[in-house]
């Protein structure tokens, strides 16, 4: 065969190749198989990122050791954020604890960094460790941090004044439950707090401490709202008190309280 019917074979092949193809093109267009790129393609949503900028160990005296954590966090997403929970841990163990911001709400603007305050429902030894803050996009990097006495049990709640006796916000952990609950009184308010220790397990102190929504404690309280118990007890005994007057404007108000075996 000669190189002029090598071509002419050349040419018929290519044709019918470029029909078969051109015939396919048309039968996925015909079945929806392209559309267009607006319609397929979707933009990732932003998302909050946190970053720990640095951990302060807040000590008592009357616990000596530590009852709570406050640490410097920053936004660094391109969106406005929540944290939602706190871990601390070393190499040999993770606990969850729970994290709450004194005077204010977990929401964080972009770009916005607020001074935290957490408590953990495990008892933290002294020691190295790490902290990671959570939102529901995320998960922090690990900020490492050292601490030289014990981090002791606690919980930081919120209580609205539609909290009352029919409504408490409660607590519990291994060593204790907790109840808190207002009444209203002359005007103003009144908070109760209880603290029930649980079978087999000796309270030796009770620390709670009250803030009003500014983050500062309530004006009318003052100094009385820090307080602490230091005589032990044990199952089915109770401890507490009363914060009195507290005024409506100064709601909702934030409780710390931590107890010592």
């Amino acid at each position: 065969m000669g190189k002029r019917g090598v071509s002419t074979l050349i040419s018929i092949i290519l044709l019918i190749s470029i029909a078969v193809s051109v015939s396919i093109i048309l039968y996925l267009w015909g079945q929806g198989f392209f559309s267009s790129t607006s319609e397929t393609i979707k933009p990732e949503r932003a998302k909050s990122f946190f970053s720990i900028e640095g951990v302060d160990p807040v000590y008592d005296d009357e616990l000596d050791g530590y009852y709570a954590l406050r640490a410097l966090v920053r936004n660094i997403g391109s969106t406005p954020g929540e944290l939602t929970s706190a871990y601390i841990g070393s190499t040999s163990a993770i606990s969850k604890g729970d994290l709450a911001v004194i005077g204010g709400n977990e929401t964080f603007e972009s770009r916005e960094e607020k001074l935290v305050t957490m408590t953990f429902d495990k008892v933290v030894d002294q020691g190295l460790y790490n902290l990671q803050v959570a939102s529901y996009d995320s998960l922090s990097a690990p900020f490492q941090f050292s601490i030289d006495k014990t981090l002791y049990v606690g919980h930081i709640v919120r209580l609205e004044t539609s909290n009352d006796a029919s409504n408490k916000v409660t607590a519990e952990d291994e060593y204790a439950t907790y109840e808190w609950w207002v009444s209203s009184s002359g005007g103003n308010y009144k908070i109760y707090f209880r603290i029930y220790a649980k079978p087999g397990v000796t309270i030796s102190v009770c620390r709670e401490e009250l803030f009003a929504n500014d983050g500062e404690h309530p004006d009318w309280v003052g100094s009385w709202s820090l307080w602490h118990w230091t005589s032990s007890f044990t199952y089915p005994n109770w401890v507490g008190a009363e914060w009195q007057p507290v005024r409506g404007d100064e709601f909702p108000v934030t409780v710390v309280a931590n107890v010592k075996t």
